[in-house]
């Protein structure tokens, strides 16, 4: 699988989170090197499932606004589905899925809210039970 290129933001604040993210994943796979407790385990499988699905809903959503704004057409690709499978160097079946998805967040405003406001909530859930008590 080719690698995708390290993105190149103009808002500082947004390089911060993505840096932070990057380095709370590579923390979170050099702690999975170390042995674990079965419970632990299990947790971190359900746990990963869950960032999984919420990266997974944050790429739509940012693709979406990429197809709002027609901001494929910047570098030269004819479609949303084009854009990613070059940029994001996806096969052409999975370009295809993300692209509808984006199209149906487009046309339905109503659930790419809610789809928005799960995420964070989800996100608020996660950070308080990671909270030491």
């Amino acid at each position: 699988m080719d690698s995708v290129a390290e993105p190149s933001f103009a808002n500082g604040q947004l390089r911060v989170r993505y840096v932070a993210l990057i380095d709370a994943i590579r923390d979170l796979a050099r702690e999975l090197d170390e042995p674990q407790q079965d419970g632990d385990v299990l947790a971190i499988e359900q746990g990963l499932e869950l960032a999984h699905r919420m990266v997974g809903a944050a790429q739509i959503d940012n693709l979406a606004r990429i197809d709002v704004g027609r901001l494929h057409r910047i570098d030269g690709h004819r479609s949303v589905k084009a854009h990613a499978g070059h940029v994001l160097k996806l096969a052409p079946e999975e370009a295809g899925r993300r692209a509808r998805a984006a199209r149906g967040l487009r046309e339905l405003p109503e659930v790419a809210a809610a789809l928005r406001a799960l995420r964070a909530a989800k996100a608020r859930d996660i950070a308080a039970r990671s909270l030491p008590r």
